[in-house]
């Protein structure tokens, strides 16, 4: 070793050797430590993403989500988008739960929404875009008029009785042993109804009873709807004078005179002679299992 070339080539190989050493050793340490990290930064995760959905105005709707972590608590803040700024989102107020409930949505509330979720390690990562759709439904309950009016109804019939273009509504009124008058709404003819009083229009209204089934039919040909109502044992002709009141009818033959359970009649011209007739619907009552129908010919 007092040779300087000899020790140069000693010293080189300790080197290597010791490099070669540390490379074999420090790569998988190296490569455990990145990954431990790399699994540190991926530790929170959206285990549940929040969905498109449809709803009709008026409806409730909930997005969800659910996310994962070991570096707890949670924190949600969900955003929707800016219709002023496209592809961009803005906090939703209070909007700071695991799930965001829109209640009562209009057409204003369509839209694409978000959450972001963040861990106590400051870590967050944010969700797919759930699109919220927002539809107008076929059919809305009314809830003024005819809809709101609480009675023991069995039965209604549509027609334009005063012949104004705007179709109005008879509805009957009763049930076993009880006695109410049936009602009838006139059409103003900007959606809304006016209900009709006895004053008004006549017996129509006014006669008490247990009605149950109804029908409109211009049963003498002048060009306006009578209606047929009845109940068991009991039936009503009302004839329609054209001035928007109505007159019973006594003599109108057995069609009003039969003693039987009404649970409903129809008009319609069977043999075609250009008369209306009408089938009644006897059902059963209480204490009957079968009742007839009965077929009257308008003569």
């Amino acid at each position: 070793m007092n040779d300087p070339n000899t020790l140069n080539r000693f010293l080189t190989r300790q080197f290597h050797a010791r490099w070669r050493h540390l490379a074999a050793v420090g790569a998988p340490l190296g490569l455990a430590l990145g990954l431990s990290q790399l699994a540190q930064a991926q530790d929170l995760k959206i285990m549940q993403h929040p969905t498109n959905q449809t709803a009709y105005v008026g409806e409730n709707v909930i997005f969800r989500t659910r996310a994962a972590t070991t570096n707890a608590p949670i924190s949600f803040q969900w955003q929707r988008d800016d219709p002023t700024v496209p592809v961009t989102f803005t906090n939703i107020p209070n909007a700071t739960r695991s799930y965001l409930s829109l209640l009562n949505v209009t057409l204003e509330h369509a839209g694409e929404y978000q959450v972001t979720v963040a861990n106590a390690g400051g870590e967050s990562v944010t969700s797919d875009v759930a699109r919220l759709e927002v539809v107008v439904p076929p059919f809305v309950r009314i809830t003024e008029g005819p809809g709101a009016d609480r009675d023991n109804s069995y039965s209604a019939a549509w027609t334009d009785y005063d012949r104004d273009g705007f179709i109005d509504l008879f509805v009957s009124n009763g049930g076993y042993r009880a006695s109410r008058a049936n009602l009838l709404y006139r059409n103003n003819g900007d959606g809304t109804f006016a209900r009709m009083t006895t004053d008004q229009v006549g017996p129509i209204v006014g006669d008490l009873g247990g009605w149950r089934g109804c029908a409109w039919g211009d049963y003498d040909n002048d060009g306006y709807a009578d209606l047929f109502v009845g109940q068991t044992g009991k039936r009503m002709l009302y004839h329609n004078t054209g001035d928007g009141r109505f007159t019973r009818i006594a003599d109108g033959g057995p069609l009003v005179t039969d003693v039987t359970h009404v649970e409903g009649g129809l008009w319609g011209d069977y043999d075609n002679d250009g008369w209306l007739d009408v089938l009644v619907v006897s059902g059963s009552a209480y204490w009957v299992v079968r009742g007839s129908n009965w077929l009257y010919h308008n003569e």
